[in-house]
């Protein structure tokens, strides 16, 4: 009962919040690019971890990129990572246009860039330029298409936020010409049984089956056990002359023909984009990389994407057969429907028990929680789960080379957590020397994440992280490795230099990240960074000289380890 008391609870303070202002400007803002639009990557997609908040928009490295209105450029940002290049043009109507993974900026952009980068010695970098300093109209041109960033390919990540609050809406909802007739493509469904307290019973993943224009079960009804059903939907939007699974823009669920829940992709804030680990299933998307949209809402989960409905779940009663419609539309109002019967059989749940392991603490998901069994600390604040919590906790000796503790395991990492909390780990001991090198590890089938970690005067190492899994402390020493790419003696023959730095153990997102310096004959020089192919790279100024020069290039990693390359070379 609890959880059902839960989510009711979220109902009456939060509420399912549509938008107060669904009116937008259809005239304002013009396509960025001058061609036609052909979308990779839709508003409110699902993303690890995160909503995307605009739309991608296909083309080629080059392309010319426009303002979509009148206005001025208001911030630039230019990092490896995220966005890459990208800048924010200020309207006059109270929303701001974003141009993400650009190769280059415009030319009077590019030269203030240049010149702030030099200034401040430093290729990452943000600036906010005064009103009048680049003023903009619609259609100029502010920059070229690239893949700077984390992107994976050229493309346009465009957004339109609310100036005022920095909220992005769905840029689809401004009038903006994409060719869309095809429908969305549901795949399959997942239905979940509870029983009367709203504990887990079992769940059930089935395939769909297209008939006559309407997505159905193979064998169209579905026997329940449980007392209560939840659902959620695999599907993807598809639009003319792209073959992208792109993100849906709404979902109904039809419980006996009442509205039973719903969301639209039309706004949300950046403050709640990690919620989306309780709107997906997290566990299908962590193991399978599956994006199922639930259909029900977890008690913790405060999005403001919920139309005005019950919670989702469906009630069951024995003898009673009922019609559900799933409804999926895109942003074009192109719409598919998935209709089936779930029926309920008498004392059909008669002695089913929950398959529940067996755990060592229960973590109601609205209560703060500390954990200290001397070698242990967590403190967990109160909803930072969007659910209750039945966590498994153990701890072994693992005779591997640099761990310096047990090795904590808490839960699975297969269990969303919202927000960050406070870890600690007692070490066994550590030499001196090296107490300066301990962080906090996670490890995982994916490698080692360095989470930090601060000395307490207990002598506990405590640190922050924002998962579960397996924690220990651990010694680094090592220093990032920096590997030749493009670089010679003879360097005459050559416009530009590069190589790729790279380091043993990934950095957590509040670590620095690999930091590095470079200097021809002493004098620091330009290297652009892109992360996701660890590679930085230098073109050489006009204005070297002929004749020999010293390279010295220094990487640190988050530990302080450092490796210089130090060479002669001719230009």
């Amino acid at each position: 009962m609890r959880w059902i008391i839960g989510l009711t609870l979220f109902i009456f303070l939060y509420g399912f919040i549509p938008s107060a202002d669904p009116a937008y400007p259809l005239d304002f803002f013009q396509a960025p690019v001058n061609q036609p639009l052909r979308l990779s990557g839709t508003f409110g997609e699902l993303r690890p971890n995160h909503f995307h908040s605009g739309i991608d928009i296909k083309g080629g490295i080059g392309v010319p990129i426009l303002s979509a209105g009148d206005g001025f450029v208001a911030r630039i940002r230019v990092a490896p990572d995220g966005y890459g290049n990208h800048l924010y043009i200020e309207h006059p109507n109270g929303y701001t246009s974003v141009y993400a993974h650009l190769l280059e900026f415009s030319p009077e952009i590019e030269a203030y860039v240049r010149e702030m980068q030099f200034k401040q010695e430093t290729f990452e970098l943000e600036l906010f330029p005064q009103k009048d300093q680049f003023p903009v109209r619609r259609g100029q041109f502010v920059g070229k298409m690239g893949s700077t960033g984390h992107s994976f390919g050229p493309h346009l990540h465009f957004e339109i936020r609310k100036t005022a609050t920095d909220r992005p809406v769905n840029p689809l909802l401004f009038g903006l010409n994409v060719q869309d007739r095809i429908p969305p493509r549901l795949h399959e469904i997942k239905l979940y049984e509870f029983d009367q307290q709203g504990r887990p019973l079992k769940s059930t993943i089935l395939p769909l089956v297209l008939k006559n224009g309407r997505y159905r079960l193979a064998a169209d009804r579905f026997k329940a056990s449980g007392n209560l059903l939840g659902i959620a939907v695999k599907a993807y939007d598809h639009m003319d002359g792209v073959s992208n699974w792109n993100g849906i823009y709404e979902l109904n669920l039809f419980n006996d023909g009442a509205l039973w829940y719903g969301f639209k992709m039309e706004s949300f804030g950046f403050e709640e984009t990690r919620y989306i680990n309780a709107h997906l299933d997290y566990q299908e998307q962590r193991n399978r990389g599956s994006y199922f949209h639930r259909c029900f809402a977890l008690p913790g989960n405060r999005l403001s994407i919920y139309l005005p409905s019950r919670n989702g779940l469906v009630p069951l009663l024995p003898g009673k057969i009922n019609s559900l419609v799933a409804s999926v539309k895109d942003a074009a109002g192109n719409e598919s429907n998935l209709e089936f019967l779930v029926y309920k059989e008498e004392e059909a749940s008669a002695g089913l028990q929950a398959p529940w392991a067996p755990y060592q603490f229960f973590l109601p998901f609205d209560q703060p929680h500390v954990i200290d069994n001397h070698g242990l600390y967590v403190n967990f604040p109160a909803h930072i789960f969007y659910e209750d919590l039945y966590m498994q906790y153990s701890m072994r000796k693992d005779p591997l080379p640099g761990i310096y503790s047990l090795t904590h395991t808490l839960h699975n990492e297969s269990f969303p957590v919202h927000r960050e909390y406070a870890l600690g780990i007692r070490p066994d001991p550590i030499p001196v020397q090296l107490r300066d090198k301990a962080f906090i590890a996670h490890r995982s089938r994916g490698g080692i994440v360095n989470f930090g970690g601060q000395w307490q005067d207990d002598g506990m190492l405590l640190a922050t992280v924002n998962t579960f899994g397996a924690f220990a402390v651990m010694v680094d020493t090592t220093p990032p490795r920096i590997e030749v790419d493009r670089f010679a003696t003879d360097m005459r023959r050559f416009a530009s230099m590069s190589f790729r730095i790279r380091d043993t153990i990934s950095a957590s997102g509040n670590l620095p990240n690999l930091k590095y310096r470079a200097s021809i004959d002493g004098k620091w020089i330009l290297m652009s960074y892109d992360e996701k192919n660890r590679r930085i790279s230098h073109t050489f100024a006009d204005d070297l000289a002929s004749g020999p020069h010293t390279l010295e290039l220094e990487v640190s990693d988050a530990m302080g380890n450092t490796s210089v390359f130090k060479r002669n070379f001719f230009r």
